[in-house]
């Protein structure tokens, strides 16, 4: 089962690569789908990143991390939407929250494989995929006080 998710991930990264990215995913109509095609193009490019940083390409390697805080980024706009109940959107928050995660998580294992030379750009990165994250976490604390 487990391997059949990430061949459906491996598809979907592929189709969205090679349908233009972002904008893609920002055509797609169902809020659902986006925000989570949103965060699977975000880990998506840290493995492009990490790829073009083995081959020295510089240049793909800061697009790689910008793409992956766009991708972050759209996640967060598409959650907050005008007109989206939030209270009763608290499941999709914490999804984005957990897969942010992870996505912080190997933005740091990046970090610590890169050179010191190479490490701003994924500073930069991370620090605004964890402002995203951040601000997640706290809507979906202080929405279940609310409730409660």
């Amino acid at each position: 089962m487990m391997t059949l998710g990430l061949v459906a991930v491996a598809v979907l990264a592929v189709s969205v690569q090679g349908a233009g990215g972002l904008d893609a995913i920002k055509g797609e109509p169902d809020v659902q789908k986006r925000y989570r095609a949103a965060l699977d193009y975000s880990a998506e490019q840290i493995t492009v990143a990490r790829k073009a940083y083995e081959e020295n390409r510089q240049k793909d390697f800061e697009a790689a991390l910008a793409e992956v805080v766009a991708g972050a980024k759209l996640c967060d706009d598409t959650l907050r939407a005008p007109g989206k109940n939030r209270v009763r959107n608290l499941n999709h928050f914490k999804r984005a929250e957990l897969k942010l995660r992870e996505v912080l998580r190997r933005l740091d294992q990046l970090d610590k494989e890169a050179g010191v030379d190479d490490r701003g750009p994924v500073q930069k990165a991370r620090a605004a995929v964890h402002t995203i994250h951040d601000r997640l976490l706290m809507d979906i604390t202080s929405r279940r006080r609310l409730e409660g």
